[in-house]
């Protein structure tokens, strides 16, 4: 008895029942969003909960799923879909371990090309962490700290502080719309454009401007970016803010 409650607490990872079940309602819910956005279903379709309407969900949903897969591994899970079946038909014991085995090859599969995507996207987040301020400036009339930490592995916020002399600070806060790889390319690109150009003597709309007209080259439809930038003074005492549509 011992080593099964060991087993399971291995398995679980240590979880507790109400902590998976957290753990599975949110990975159901990213997981019905992620298909449901690649068909035409509409939200009152969702919240009609008619069996007609629910099947028809459920059909839109499972044939995007199946479309995510390549042609040979769809035709692995066909075969394993219909091993299953014929074997519960025919109370076939073979039929039903081979079905097993080819389910779980897929699975191996899936499982080995998200590891990869995860291990790529490790690399993506320590790269973009790198692209953070090392040290923050010290100065006598400014006290600043800072912390980012994303949504998800990588994320598209961003912030980056410059002293283009001793006297001067300009910093920059700024967010990239839709989240993971693509916004954080965006936001690597966006920082290290405000950092090769924020050591001019450039006010801060003027650089904001100069900006803009560089990323906007660059941005698929669709997509933008909020951003401020506040340079301080301290030598006249003054901030002087420029804000593109961020709070």
């Amino acid at each position: 008895m011992q080593k099964l409650k060991d087993f399971y607490t291995l398995y679980t990872t240590g979880l507790n029942r109400k902590e998976i079940e957290h753990l599975l309602k949110k990975d159901t819910l990213e997981a019905f969003s992620y298909y449901k956005r690649r068909t035409a279903i509409q939200d009152q379709q969702v919240a009609d909960s008619s069996p007609r309407k629910t099947m028809a969900v459920i059909k839109e949903i499972f044939i995007s799923f199946i479309m995510k897969l390549t042609p040979a591994r769809r035709l692995v899970y066909g075969m394993g879909v219909l091993g299953f079946i014929w074997g519960i038909a025919q109370s076939h014991t073979g039929y039903l371990l081979a079905a097993f085995l080819l389910l779980n090859f897929l699975l191996a599969l899936e499982l080995a090309d998200k590891l990869t995507t995860r291990d790529e996207l490790e690399i993506a987040r320590e790269i973009q962490t790198n692209l953070q301020p090392k040290q923050i400036p010290e100065l006598h009339l400014l006290s600043i700290s800072a912390y980012s930490q994303p949504a998800r592995i990588v994320g598209g916020d961003f912030f980056n502080i410059v002293q283009p002399g001793d006297n001067k600070l300009i910093g920059i806060l700024g967010d990239v719309s839709d989240k993971g790889i693509s916004a954080a390319l965006y936001a690597a690109y966006f920082q290290s454009m405000f950092e090769s150009l924020a050591d001019r003597d450039d006010s801060p709309a003027h650089l904001m401007h100069t900006l803009n007209d560089l990323i906007t080259k660059r941005l698929r439809a669709g997509d933008f970016i909020t951003a401020v930038i506040a340079r301080f003074d301290l030598s006249e005492k003054t901030v002087t803010i420029v804000r593109a549509g961020h709070n």
